[in-house]
């Protein structure tokens, strides 16, 4: 622990109420003199997982309900899919309105939602969603158009729309479903990694977790979503498989489960792919069975 430098009513940076641990600055408004201590990596890697879930809940329940944050008309997010709670969240603390933008790279902004209230993208007046199939792959690919886009843009989301027969002056309604290559179909159904890491993140057993498809998904015994997961305190591995058969088809349960103390992630919070994909495998020969050994012998 080391002292922390502030100025009465500074506000730093959002990123340490809605990501407790992050890197980056914690947002605080000092209503009085108060001592401050900033917590390093170094002092947190020091602790025990029980102790790192039981400070990060402290702080941010701290943060979100007890700090003079200031009030807003409207908080605009642009990054990937905000999930409702971290919505509300925001809300709750800034007294304001959360929207979310979706677009891409090569048509700009496209929709707009209010995510604490909803699921559901309004599509922006003057474009237009149409689908055709891949020829490569068979599958179903999403286009967008408009007039100041000097062709169609194939996107990279699946998505189902909620009011394909609306009339020419109503807005388009839709929902994502998933990018295509995170798409699954398994015993003739279809699902997606988006909504089986959604699923994850309302299990109270998971700390902190990631269900994805193994690299090496051609071998039989693999091709089927699997996850990583840092557990609660007292809670086990079956318990999140259980949670998981009360939410969804039998067919997607992730399989194999495997638990670690943490996920690998980048500096900005994204899932380090190479490392998850390496810890994966290293767990995996961890549980194989020596050469001439069953399984059931051990």
């Amino acid at each position: 622990f080391r002292k922390m430098i502030y100025h009465v009513g500074s506000v730093t940076g959002i990123q340490g109420l809605v990501d407790p641990g992050s890197p980056r600055p914690v947002t605080m408004i000092a209503e009085d003199e108060v001592e401050l201590i900033e917590i390093t990596q170094a002092g947190i890697i020091s602790l025990d997982d029980k102790t790192q879930l039981l400070l990060w809940k402290n702080i941010s329940s701290l943060l979100l309900s007890k700090l003079a944050l200031p009030p807003v008309q409207k908080i605009l997010c642009a990054t990937a899919p905000l999930g409702s709670g971290l919505a509300e969240a925001a809300e709750q603390a800034f007294s304001g309105h959360l929207l979310e933008i979706y677009g891409c790279s090569e048509a700009g902004s496209m929709a707009i939602r209010s995510t604490a209230q909803s699921k559901q993208w309004q599509l922006f007046p003057q474009l237009h969603l149409d689908h055709d199939v891949d020829q490569s792959h068979g599958e179903p690919r999403w286009r967008l158009s408009a007039e100041h886009l000097p062709e169609s843009i194939a996107l990279q989301d699946q998505i189902a729309l909620m009011n394909r027969s609306r009339q020419s002056d109503q807005p388009l309604y839709f929902e994502l479903q998933g990018r295509n290559e995170d798409m699954l179909k398994i015993a003739g159904k279809r699902g997606s990694l988006l909504e089986l890491n959604s699923i994850m993140q309302r299990c109270d057993s998971v700390r902190d977790g990631v269900v994805f498809v193994p690299q090496h998904a051609d071998n039989a015994d693999i091709a089927r979503p699997a996850a990583l997961v840092a557990l609660a305190p007292g809670s086990t591995e079956g318990a999140v498989a259980r949670f998981f058969r009360t939410q969804i088809d039998p067919v997607f349960c992730p399989r194999p489960i495997y638990v670690t103390r943490n996920i690998p992630r980048q500096a900005n919070g994204k899932i380090d792919q190479p490392a998850l994909h390496a810890l994966f495998q290293q767990l995996r020969e961890e549980r194989m069975p020596p050469p001439g050994q069953s399984g059931a012998d051990r």
